[in-house]
């Protein structure tokens, strides 16, 4: 039973009363916005995630939002998304900031598409920059470049090799991964988002894991 007992929400770690976690939590917009902060290794080493800041948007079921409540949803993640990047890279994000996103999973198996979904509907800016200049600066957006690295049963790579590589090439200021998590309760499904500044590593809540995604395996943020 204990593939189905995993997770890769931070907010279903049981951290009540740990004194190593700092946790805030606020509604916004509609939203309930959770933030944990895994500050001592000792607490990380107890709840089994890596140091650093989860943030979890709860919306409900995204299919029954409609377009006023999306939209609000929406702008509620990019603002979480950006603190986070800045924070980060300590950098502001501007048609100067440097995104590589990486969407991470099988695009053939639905459950595992939501990186690739995602990078199926983003604008890529990087190759107009280079191209036109001029165009690039009316557009109002950051450098952009993405990927789908696959999953190693269909590269026979893993997949912190394939994006190694291709930030060694864009030289991001930001990585961006896109990956479906695991969660413990159903009704998280098409509801929940996590953001993390700590990396992934795919398949783990599955316990399928494949080697770390983070700064340390690709050496960007």
């Amino acid at each position: 039973m204990e593939a189905f007992t995993r997770s890769d929400l931070a907010a279903e770690c049981g951290f009540a009363g740990d004194g190593g976690v700092l946790t805030d939590e606020r509604e916004t917009d509609g939203c309930r916005i959770l933030r944990v902060h895994v500050r001592e290794e000792e607490a990380a080493e107890r709840l089994g995630k890596p140091r650093g800041h989860y943030v979890t948007l709860t919306c409900g079921d995204v299919q029954e939002l409609d377009d006023e409540a999306f939209d609000r949803t929406r702008r509620v993640l990019a603002v979480e998304l950006r603190e986070m990047a800045c924070r980060m890279t300590g950098k502001s994000i501007g048609p100067g900031f440097r995104v590589l996103v990486a969407g991470l999973g099988n695009g053939r198996v639905t459950a595992d598409a939501v990186g690739p979904e995602t990078v199926r509907r983003l604008s890529v800016t990087r190759h107009i920059k280079r191209c036109d200049g001029a165009l690039f600066s009316t557009l109002g957006l950051c450098e952009i470049a993405a990927i789908c690295p696959g999953v190693l049963g269909q590269t026979g790579m893993e997949t912190v090799e394939v994006v190694r590589g291709a930030a060694e090439n864009v030289e991001p200021d930001l990585i961006v991964a896109v990956d479906a998590l695991a969660a413990r309760g159903v009704e998280r499904l098409c509801g929940t988002v996590q953001l993390a500044d700590t990396g992934i590593h795919p398949g783990s809540g599955i316990g399928s894991s494949r080697k770390a995604l983070n700064a340390e395996t690709v050496g960007f943020p």
